[in-house]
């Protein structure tokens, strides 16, 4: 019988595995790393490599974003925050996904009220921002069993 450890190491074997795979399979397209055209009105993302300097819609772009939990936050605040964030100069937000906020118990999904993550985004793009959603499975070391669910059913 394989104890927890080894499961642990074998999982993270797995894991470098195909993102190793990924990589290599992917090579040649590199060169369009990071950049997307399938946007509406047209927009694209690309890193210039010789400048080492993001190009979005074809202007030098300096992404600076700020962190925002919006399940932190009464849903009452959102808008006047996130509008606060743009007056001072931010570019995005940076937010989580907690999970266990939206899954308080197995098979029970909640995404109303404080918890209402599409009215967030929608008020994210309204105020004419843009996001870096971190979804998870495992989104921050500072809360404990914020995604323990996801990672327990791999064992």
């Amino acid at each position: 019988m394989v104890g927890s450890l080894e499961r642990i190491h074998l999982v993270f074997a797995c894991g470098f595995a195909i993102l190793t795979m990924n990589l290599v399979s992917t090579a040649p397209s590199l060169q369009h790393y990071g950049r997307y055209n399938d946007t509406p009105a047209g927009r694209y993302f690309t890193i210039d490599q010789h400048t080492h300097t993001f190009i979005k819609d074809g202007k030098p772009f300096q992404y600076i974003s700020g962190s925002f939990h919006y399940f932190r936050i009464p849903s009452s605040y959102w808008l006047d925050r996130l509008q606060k964030a743009k007056a001072a100069g931010l570019d995005g937000i940076d937010m989580y996904v907690a999970w266990n906020v939206h899954s308080p118990e197995e098979g029970v999904y909640q995404f109303d009220g404080e918890r209402n993550l599409e009215h967030f985004l929608e008020l994210i793009h309204q105020v004419g921002l843009l996001a870096i959603v971190r979804a998870g499975p495992y989104i921050c070391a500072e809360w404990s069993f914020v995604s323990v669910q996801i990672v327990a059913t791999l064992f």
